[in-house]
């Protein structure tokens, strides 16, 4: 990537206090001053806990080429010839990522939904790799989703690549319009609608029309909406627009891109595509019959890109679990566990037990932290969850936190089975009670929200 000055002045007029320094040319963008900045722009955003104009003068002196303020102080004198002085930095570098992206030809491709947004980034990425190799692709790292992690990861985006997977997340209305805005995406999909954020936006109606401002971006973009044909949710916000261009994936009969079959294997799943007079059997590396729905996705979004699903499927079977996301792990008691630790809600907990209990082992024990964000809903939807776990064949519920009570309080109402109930105040302290109790040959599940930290359990697990 480069910025130079007379792309700099050109797209930040709008928002800058003095022009761009002549002869400016940077090779990147950056703003955490503990990385390397050397021959990058360095933005100083303000933040809650951190202002990055504390730290201009120091990433100048390291080297780096350049710092965007929108306030001037007496110490940046020495280095006024390196400053672009603007009315609001994260403004600022939002428009700078939304010109970027307009000089490149790469398709743009928008994912967001309420469970599974970077399982299907992922497949995304691999199925569209089987065409083109992945060389050719750019997506969001990590959960680069957000009004900062977004513009960053699209700067990050280069001439060569033929596609930019641009993964947005949200916890409030408008969010998904304001990264649209900034990603352009000509192809969107929404994974699916539940309950995830639904404190923050008044119920899973909310959560709804959050989502869809996805498919309203693209619909009023002509772009091409890539729509859930299962989930009644996903099926109403695009009905919303009529005249758009919609691709259906998943078992429904509407689905142009169909799930002919999904079976657990010992590998992970065999799943069955078909598109026209296209069939092919795909063989994921993945846990969970749910990843089905995110490989048609995936496979959704190739076939709008043009490409068939023979080729999209040699991509789709190198891809691998992503981190904290149902990744199979053994640990060396002889204990498998399933980490989902990365974030849960009620209708993810629902896959989690499902993928738990299709697997085998002497024991399952189902390990659970609080599901947060959730508003009026948290108190029933954690009894909930605690009760669908009694109703299994579980050796054990262990769960944490002020929340993680009601979990217990829903599986005590229930006499199907009668798993062993273990709280704890936190996920340290619950790990050391788990250690008592685990065996060789169990299988665990152990997710959370991430306020929870449920990765401190297999630390307590993993002390000698």
């Amino acid at each position: 990537m480069r910025l130079a000055a007379a792309f700099l002045q050109q797209s930040l007029a709008q928002h800058l206090q003095a022009p761009v320094p002549a002869g400016l040319i940077c090779s990147g963008v950056e703003t955490d001053s503990r990385k390397k900045c050397g021959d990058a722009l360095f933005v100083a955003l303000a933040g809650d806990r951190f202002d990055g104009h504390d730290f201009v003068v120091d990433v100048l002196s390291k080297g780096a080429v350049a710092a965007m303020v929108h306030v001037m102080r007496p110490e940046y004198q020495p280095y006024a010839e390196r400053l672009i002085v603007v009315d609001d930095t994260l403004k600022a570098l939002q428009q700078l990522a939304r010109s970027h992206l307009d000089r490149l030809p790469g398709k743009r491709i928008g994912v967001t939904g309420s469970n599974g947004k970077t399982t299907t980034k992922e497949l995304i990425k691999g199925a569209l790799a089987g065409a083109v190799g992945s060389g050719y692709i750019h997506a969001n790292a990590g959960n680069f989703n957000n009004h900062i992690g977004l513009p960053l990861s699209a700067l990050q985006a280069q001439t060569h690549h033929q596609f930019i997977i641009l993964e947005m997340g949200m916890n409030h209305f408008d969010e998904i319009t304001e990264l649209a805005g900034i990603g352009q995406p000509q192809i969107g999909v929404i994974t699916n609608i539940g309950s995830a954020h639904a404190g923050n936006l008044g119920g899973v109606s909310g959560v709804a029309k959050a989502k869809g401002e996805l498919y309203e971006y693209l619909a009023q973009n002509n772009g091409v909406l890539v729509v859930n044909a299962d989930d009644p949710r996903c099926l109403q916000q695009a009905k919303r627009w009529p005249e758009a261009e919609v691709i259906q994936f998943g078992r429904s009969e509407m689905a142009q891109v169909r799930i002919t079959k999904n079976e657990v294997t010992a590998q992970g799943l065999s799943i069955g595509f078909q598109y026209e007079e296209e069939s092919i059997e795909v063989h994921l590396p993945l846990v969970g019959l749910h990843n089905a729905w995110n490989a048609a996705a995936a496979m959704a979004v190739a076939v709008a890109s043009g490409i068939s699903l023979t080729d999209a499927a040699k991509g789709l079977e190198g891809v691998l679990p992503s981190s904290g996301r149902l990744q199979q792990k053994e640990l060396q008691q002889g204990i498998t566990v399933l980490d989902d630790t990365y974030n849960a809600n009620p209708e993810s907990m629902e896959m989690g037990l499902q993928t738990l209990l299709a697997m085998e082992g002497q024991r399952h024990i189902v390990v659970l932290g609080e599901m947060l964000e959730l508003g009026d809903m948290a108190e029933a939807s954690h009894r909930s969850i605690g009760a669908a776990v009694a109703q299994k064949e579980v050796a054990a519920l262990f769960v944490c936190g002020a929340l993680g009570r009601f979990y217990l309080e829903g599986a005590e109402g229930e006499t199907s089975f009668s798993p062993e109930l273990v709280w704890a105040e936190n996920s340290d302290a619950l790990g050391l009670k788990l250690k008592q109790f685990v065996q060789a040959g169990d299988v665990l599940l152990v997710k959370g929200s991430r306020g929870s930290q449920m990765e401190k359990v297999f630390a307590a697990l993993e002390q000698e």
